[in-house]
């Protein structure tokens, strides 16, 4: 979540939007999570893992990347860092 949130502040202003995705958490746990964790950007609930099963996926965390169409064009299973976020995700902001 730090890389999320550090890449989300740096391209805030980038046409670009960051949303997580909560896999289940009862409300109280994901404030919690929020705030302990200082995220800015938002966090949907997901309280009977729709969105789990829209992705066809089960392994968490995992990121995914859409394009402006909805495309996914990319798909991280673990931990997500900062450095690749700016390598992959940067060159699809001027797309």
């Amino acid at each position: 979540m730090p890389a999320l949130q550090s890449y989300f502040e740096a391209h805030m202003q980038d046409n670009f939007i960051l949303v997580g995705i909560n896999a289940g958490d009862r409300k109280e746990q994901i404030t919690r999570f929020i705030d302990e964790n200082e995220l800015t950007f938002p966090i949907w609930e997901n309280p009977t893992g729709e969105a789990l099963r829209a992705f066809k996926n089960n392994g968490l965390p995992s990121s995914y990347v859409m394009d402006k169409s909805g495309a996914v064009r990319m798909i991280w299973m673990g931990k997500v860092t900062l450095e690749a976020l700016e390598a992959y995700v940067t060159p699809l902001l001027v797309e």
